[in-house]
């Protein structure tokens, strides 16, 4: 990104000047008789950069001497989904979103901030919360695959009536749609049912 200091004023008799190079930017201070410190403020956009460790490299010079330094920094996600820890379940999680040509891609791409935040934090939401005896992962279950796929409902309603299998009515307004879940074995599997257009 571009860099956004302009011209600064230090001290009255002492200014920094920024000059972009093919290495990078360089800050060039007026001189002055009299000895100083600089102190000089570098925007980094965190976010054009992968995860992991970086060096910020320094050359410092005043004309007679130079002198180099080194600055070590790391970029972290801090708010990362645990879904995106193990990448092997990240990419397994993405099957009910992206067909083959489009996995390819991710693979090799990072993912975008927002609508992977959004939807590592449903994933984390279907695994930890639609397991069963048979699949304790959340994920894999019919529910979970719906909560991944179109988010929370805006209203469930749940049917425990005596003599009946218990269900649960998932309805998306914005989508038009109201998806039945049947537990028929009532061990907690839900198994998708029907889905309704919402008129009916």
């Amino acid at each position: 990104p571009a860099d956004s200091l302009s011209t600064a004023t230090v001290s009255r008799d002492r200014f920094l000047e920024p000059q972009k190079s093919g290495q990078g930017f360089v800050y060039r201070a007026s001189r002055t008789p009299r000895a100083g410190q600089y102190a000089v403020w570098l925007p980094i956009d965190g976010d054009t950069l992968d995860e992991g460790d970086y060096e910020l490299k320094t050359v410092i010079s005043d004309g007679v001497s130079t002198l180099n330094g080194t600055l070590p920094f790391k970029v972290r996600w801090i708010d990362k989904p645990r879904s995106l820890r193990n990448m092997q379940r990240a990419i397994e999680a993405l099957q009910y979103i992206a067909g083959d040509s489009v996995m390819d891609q991710l693979r090799s791409a990072s993912p975008e901030r927002q609508r992977a935040l959004e939807y590592y934090r449903r994933v984390d939401y279907a695994t930890e919360n639609f397991g069963s005896l048979r699949e304790p992962d959340g994920m894999k279950s019919d529910r979970g695959k719906v909560h991944i796929l179109y988010g929370p409902p805006a209203k469930v309603e749940r049917m425990l009536t005596p003599g009946t299998d218990p269900r649960e009515i998932w309805s998306y307004p914005n989508l038009r749609k109201r998806l039945i879940f049947v537990d028929a074995s009532h061990r907690g599997e839900y198994k998708l049912l029907e889905t309704q257009s919402e008129d009916k």
